[in-house]
């Protein structure tokens, strides 16, 4: 009986660590968007508008403007190898994901009275 109760339990321990493991790596692949706005507050922010207001550098567009003219893929693939005058930032793949994630969050409606930052 005790032995039946240990193979149960350890049964239960490895579907919770499967099932985390997996909520894990799908969050690393899409990106963690609060994680993304820090990121974007240190790095992005001295040129970047992080949402719909303009930017502070005219030539670099806000966050609104990129979440509504790229896919994330493209965002990804952009801060991979970034040209023109954006500087190289060499980001691990997860903080692309992460960075990538906030600027597809990023309020674009107007209507919602904020300025897009979330």
């Amino acid at each position: 009986m005790v032995l039946r109760h240990a193979i149960s339990m350890a049964v239960i321990g490895l579907a919770m660590a499967t099932v985390g493991s997996s909520a894990d790596a799908q969050t690393r692949k899409t990106g963690d968007a609060v994680n993304g706005r820090i990121l974007s507050l240190r790095w992005c922010a001295s040129c970047h508008s992080l949402g719909r207001r303009p930017s502070p550098k005219a030539v670099a567009p806000n966050f609104a403007w990129i979440k509504t003219h790229r896919s994330a893929n493209q965002i990804r693939s952009f801060l991979f190898a970034p040209h023109g005058q954006m500087p190289r930032l060499d980001l691990s793949r997860r903080q692309i994901n992460d960075a990538a994630a906030f600027i597809k969050s990023v309020d674009t409606d107007p209507k919602s009275g904020r300025s897009g930052e979330i």
